[in-house]
């Protein structure tokens, strides 16, 4: 398999996910992306957008509305430039189990951590961290996690409360593999035991890294808003494949409906995109000190990114 990221949409049936990939390519995709740059190039008289950072493979675009000001940060990560990612977590207790312990931080903290404890999967520096497991508790220095994790290989938590919703799944690859993967998520409850045998492989061959999440249309029949975060991939050649990931950190309330838009908005199709932990949540850090800390609560685990070299 190429080094050259892969982000496969894996699904339960191989003719659904050809239905799928033909859908994306069919796909009408705005024309945002400014050549010289990751960040979209545009400005309709209310919605705007401006760079604040951008490095090799990787930028921090910040979207304005007129009379609100900052409604949303994109971290955009070019995947075919050299950028990589990965998720970030600290177990304080037995790794493995439905309650298992997680050390929770603020994002700025998480970026001081991974820049001292975490190796760079690209060679380049690290760029910024964004919020990822839905967890249990509030208010303490530790909490379990909803959704399964699994970082460096080994499953981290199976997670303590499934819930009947749809959930995907957000993984990144190791040296030598595919470095990204977004796909369904099965669950009874315990570890993994989905019906394709293409999600098995991704999860426990392939993947270095994985974080569960919801789909990105899950209650959007509520009309509540609330800040969000989500994931989409974009295929900016045509080959089928996402190369370059979108992370959406909303500053202001989204519905979900509204937030599924944002990042469809960038191109990225309805499979591939995936609903992380939002609401008093929502925070990143980047290398530049542009940051979004939530003063509520702090977070068990991030998607770091780092630049290429």
């Amino acid at each position: 398999m190429s080094t050259t990221l892969r982000v496969r949409l894996r699904t339960a049936s191989a003719a659904l996910a050809a239905i799928i990939l033909i859908a994306a390519v069919l796909m009408v995709r705005p024309g945002i992306v400014g050549a010289a740059g990751l960040c979209p190039v545009y400005n309709d008289g209310t919605y705007s957008f401006a760079t604040l950072a951008a490095h090799n493979g990787v930028a921090l675009c910040v979207q304005r509305k007129v009379g609100t000001g900052d409604i949303a940060y994109w971290t955009v990560v070019d995947f075919k430039a050299g950028a990589r990612a990965r998720i970030v977590s600290q177990t304080t207790t037995t790794v493995g189990q439905p309650t298992t312990q997680f050390k929770v931080r603020h994002a700025n903290d998480w970026f001081t951590y991974a820049k001292s404890n975490v190796s760079s999967p690209s060679g380049g520096s690290l760029f910024s961290v964004t919020n990822a497991s839905f967890f249990v508790t509030d208010f303490t220095a530790t909490t379990s996690l909803m959704y399964p994790l699994r970082q460096d290989y080994q499953v981290k938590s199976v997670g303590e409360k499934p819930g009947p919703n749809e959930k995907r799944w957000l993984g990144f690859g190791g040296n030598g593999t595919a470095f990204g993967y977004l796909g369904t998520y099965d669950y009874n409850g315990h570890n993994y035991t989905g019906n394709d045998p293409t999600i098995i492989a991704g999860l426990y061959t392939n993947t270095r890294d994985y974080v569960v999440g919801l789909g990105p249309t899950v209650g959007s029949s509520s009309t509540s808003k609330a800040q969000r975060v989500y994931v989409g991939f974009v295929d900016t050649d045509g080959n089928l494949t996402g190369d370059r990931m979108i992370i959406f950190q909303a500053k202001v309330g989204y519905t979900i409906s509204e937030a599924d838009g944002a990042v469809g908005w960038w191109g990225c199709p309805p499979a591939w995109r995936i609903q992380l932990d939002g609401a008093s949540s929502t925070q990143f850090y980047a290398e530049n000190g542009s940051y979004q800390l939530s003063t509520w609560r702090a977070v068990p685990s991030v998607i770091a990114v780092w630049q290429a070299p």
